[in-house]
């Protein structure tokens, strides 16, 4: 047997990047390594995949379609859907099996199935600036909507038009207005972080070093709870 069946496995969440100080040295580093060797296997997985409907491509023009079907019911005991995500999914990628590697196998089987155009587009931005998975995600749950709108658009009278064409402004400028609220919080953020690397440096100086070794031995939210407490700053002072 090739591989497993297609599935649709849970989608990862996307976080910001872990505190590894925060940990003991040595788990530190078996941490790393687990997350690397993850890493790796998931991106084999997703070229696995791609090379699997390459080969499926190959023996389906070889073959009838009725044989076809025999041969991946024979072979594999896959349903017929589950051949098609394998090579829908090789026809849309070809060539560019390293962009997607870092993508769920069930983002690649969603992607692929969307609008051409589109998913050129998002190729070019994965290896421009390699968009988040759930940034990838929101892309295609966008296009399956569209495309889902349009075809039940086309039977809509005036009356419903207008009332979509409003909805959709509405959305427009509520999204909007949270991306300026979401510019301006991270704005705000990067001038206080700014703001206090500038006045840590200012007073400490030459013991910067010590002081950078002191805190990656600490967790973030451990030093605030004691600059903030009594037995911090404040109770060293008095």
């Amino acid at each position: 047997m090739i591989g497993p069946e297609p599935s649709s496995p849970a989608v990862p969440e996307i976080l910001a990047a872990f505190n590894y100080s925060s940990i003991e040295g040595a788990k530190a580093k078996r941490a790393k390594a687990a997350a690397e060797y993850i890493k790796s296997r998931h991106n084999s997985m997703v070229e696995t995949t791609l090379e699997i409907g390459s080969k499926l491509l190959e023996v389906k023009e070889d073959l009838e379609h009725g044989q076809f079907i025999q041969w991946i019911g024979a072979e594999f005991a896959w349903s017929v859907r589950s051949a098609q995500n394998y090579m829908t999914a090789a026809r849309a990628f070809a060539g560019k099996s390293e962009t997607v590697s870092y993508l769920p196998v069930s983002t690649v089987y969603q992607l692929a199935r969307i609008a051409e155009p589109i998913r050129e587009e998002v190729v070019k931005r994965i290896e421009a600036e390699h968009l988040p998975v759930e940034d990838v995600e929101e892309i295609v749950w966008k296009a399956k909507r569209d495309h889902k709108e349009a075809k039940e658009a086309a039977h809509w009278s005036p009356e419903q038009k207008a009332r979509d064409k409003a909805r959709k402004a509405k959305e427009k400028l509520e999204h909007e207005a949270r991306l300026l609220k979401l510019n301006e919080k991270n704005d705000a953020e990067y001038a206080a972080n700014s703001a206090l690397a500038v006045m840590i440096v200012e007073r400490f100086g030459d013991d910067m070093p010590a002081l950078l070794e002191a805190v990656d031995r600490s967790t973030m939210h451990d030093l605030k709870q004691w600059l903030r407490g009594p037995y911090g700053w404040k109770g060293a002072k008095s």
